[in-house]
């Protein structure tokens, strides 16, 4: 009774942070920065590129995804239709940098995982590669654990509990499938299931939905990165051999939707964390000022 309890409590926390996150995508879409409408736009290309396995296009676009992001800590208040707002260059504040460190890190790891090996035939170089660039995406993780924590952030007993089952599932499905993307599983996987236990957190709620919206972002941000990296690990195991010339259209066709599915939950993460995070730096820079 007690074990179900727990259940249904996990379940509607899920679902109510949903709702929430998604209310606070929507106000996040909507916004004029001209910064935030081209990462959007570049992201739609991008996931559209890795559905389609257009490698040409995502080299082309990919790269430009984390530097338009960060456009929106530097330039805060520029608009599209003032050319001028743009000249407004916002000197970040200690946590404001570190969180542009942290997207350093997300774009070296975007960068890595262009390389030829993340589309070669063999699983074995496939994991090579993803151990590479998890080891940049690594930095961007520790740079929101790192800053969540300092707001105050925590993880509660029954969200930890929640994660453990699917760490221990990842952890075994590489074993058994591709023992050569432990590092990535293991390792970058921990700092990823960290990240979502603190964006999970009621604390970082400074005010209503209403007056800081990008605070309700981080509950949707966190789950849609550690969804993220589920697939790319399924990609590696349980569709570890789509990308063999000889392997059935059908597989191939699944293996690129989700690549696309990786692609739209990372971008739409990415822009739900940062949101989140810079809002309540910016506030306090403009508080202290």
């Amino acid at each position: 009774m007690r074990s179900t309890l727990t259940q249904n409590r996990i379940l509607s926390h899920v679902l109510e942070r949903a709702a929430e996150g998604t209310r606070a995508l929507r106000t996040a879409a909507r916004h004029p920065h001209p910064g935030r409408i081209a990462y959007l736009a570049a992201g739609a290309v991008s996931v559209a590129a890795a559905a389609t396995r257009s490698d040409r296009i995502t080299r082309a676009v990919k790269p430009t995804l984390m530097p338009l992001l960060a456009s929106t800590v530097f330039a805060p208040g520029a608009t599209a239709d003032n050319p001028r707002s743009w000249g407004k260059i916002h000197t970040p504040s200690a946590g404001q940098a570190l969180l542009l460190a942290g997207l350093v890190g997300g774009w070296l790891g975007d960068i890595t995982l262009m390389n030829t090996q993340s589309r070669s035939a063999e699983p074995v170089e496939r994991a090579k590669s993803l151990n590479r660039g998890a080891a940049w995406f690594s930095a961007n993780q520790l740079a929101y654990i790192w800053l969540l924590a300092k707001r105050g952030a925590r993880p509660s007993p029954a969200v930890a509990a929640a994660h453990l089952p699917a760490l221990v599932t990842g952890l075994g499905l590489a074993r058994w499938k591709l023992p050569k993307a432990l590092p990535a599983a293991g390792g970058y996987g921990s700092l990823l299931g960290a990240t979502n236990m603190l964006a999970q957190d009621p604390a970082l709620l400074r005010s209503t939905p209403e007056e800081t919206p990008e605070d309700y972002g981080h509950a949707l941000g966190g789950t849609l990165f550690l969804l993220s990296d589920a697939l790319i690990l399924n990609r590696l195991t349980l569709l570890k051999h789509a990308q063999r010339p000889t392997a059935p259209r059908a597989l191939k066709i699944i293996d690129a939707l989700t690549d696309g599915a990786v692609m739209a939950t990372y971008v739409i993460a990415q822009l739900l964390l940062v949101d989140g995070i810079n809002g309540a730096l910016q506030q306090k820079t403009e508080k202290a000022a």
